[in-house]
């Protein structure tokens, strides 16, 4: 995984003095099994670590062919209390939830990450390779939707999610 540091952009008027120093953040994509690694050691609003919540919603954004998002939005719950952890490039932030939320735990024990359903499902490839992009894959239960967006056009395509055999292992660009 590549990760670029934050860079900072300056802007000096030379007859004022004045510096204007924005910083600029370089997003970056990162494995979904990377994000669930950080997301353990994170805490909700309460000081509770977040591993004690089930997850039942999983969708991650902008995803490549290596199953790698720019943005990972996970639906969490812990008896009545329901959370989205949201991760971006190195920032996560976590968000109270009222409304509608997935009845139904995932298992991650049972369903593939997206990194495998991506090697290992050839409709997906092929949609991707006739320039085509993933704009986003969601995991609810034991299903997986893609979504591929191709000329301003957005299909969904359903995937069962549940481990059919070993996959690729991951590589990671460095």
């Amino acid at each position: 995984m590549q990760q670029t540091a934050p860079q900072k952009q300056i802007n000096q008027r030379q007859d004022s003095g004045l510096k204007d120093i924005t910083e600029i953040t370089a997003s970056y994509p990162i494995h979904l099994e990377e994000v669930l690694e950080i997301m353990q050691d994170e805490k909700d609003t309460a000081g509770q670590n977040l591993s004690g919540y089930s997850i039942h919603y999983i969708q991650g954004d902008q995803v490549n062919v290596n199953g790698e998002a720019y943005h990972w939005m996970i639906g969490l719950k812990k008896g009545a209390s329901k959370v989205f952890y949201y991760y971006e490039s190195g920032e996560s932030s976590l968000l109270s939830w009222s409304a509608w939320f997935p009845q139904d735990p995932i298992d991650l024990n049972l369903v593939m990450m997206p990194s495998c359903l991506i090697s290992t499902e050839p409709s997906i490839n092929s949609l991707v390779a006739d320039q085509g992009n993933i704009k986003s894959i969601i995991l609810e239960k034991t299903t997986y939707t893609v979504n591929i967006e191709k000329e301003g056009m957005i299909s969904s395509v359903e995937y069962n999610a549940l481990i059919r055999g070993p996959c690729p292992t991951i590589t990671m660009s460095i």
